[in-house]
């Protein structure tokens, strides 16, 4: 199987946990965007996996992010926005050496965002949104100092948005309080 695509429907309950085996793990994309999906988002993603776009955005997810991401090495795209996830920030992401896009925009992501310095810190990613959550602190001056590719932007189009004939990535944005979609 090349993708999974089941954006845009009324699909509802939990993610299937049988997800995490067998030619899955040699999915490139998981789509379950704009449904009804609910609870948790299972631990479902096993090391040596082949996920490089993640879309569960607008769905009734809570609970905290799956520690499991931390093995999706080639992920490039996680879009989780406006969902109900309950969490601290995710720092542990930082691992994630090929993330260019993270939407954790519109969710109940809390408490101070916490750098560590043993992680790549997001150093490939031009867009990270987490606006409307209830984040709170200071904001960590070493973060921005790690953003790369955030700071040199001469040249730099959509190119990171990966389209072949059957699937194309998209992400709704918040700059200045409207969103965009890319």
């Amino acid at each position: 199987m090349q993708l999974l695509d089941l954006s845009n429907n009324n699909l509802s309950g939990a993610i299937p946990e049988c997800l995490n085996s067998g030619d899955h793990m040699k999915l490139p994309v998981l789509d379950l965007s704009n449904n009804k999906f609910n609870g948790n988002i299972p631990n479902i993603f096993p090391k040596g996996n082949a996920l490089r776009t993640i879309q569960l955005n607008n769905n009734d997810f809570d609970g905290p992010l799956p520690k499991s991401l931390v093995n999706c090495h080639y992920l490039e795209v996680l879009e989780l926005g406006n969902n109900k996830i309950n969490d601290t920030f995710p720092h542990w992401l930082g691992a994630l050496p090929q993330l260019q896009v993270l939407v954790l925009r519109a969710n109940k992501f809390h408490g101070q965002i916490i750098y560590s310095e043993n992680e790549f810190n997001f150093s490939s990613l031009p867009i990270f949104d987490l606006s409307h959550n209830e984040l709170s602190g200071f904001l960590p001056t070493s973060y921005f100092k790690s953003f790369k590719s955030m700071m040199n932007l001469s040249g730099v189009g959509v190119g990171y948005m990966r389209s072949d004939e059957y699937y194309q990535d998209s992400v709704v944005v918040t700059m200045k309080g409207v969103d965009i979609q890319l």
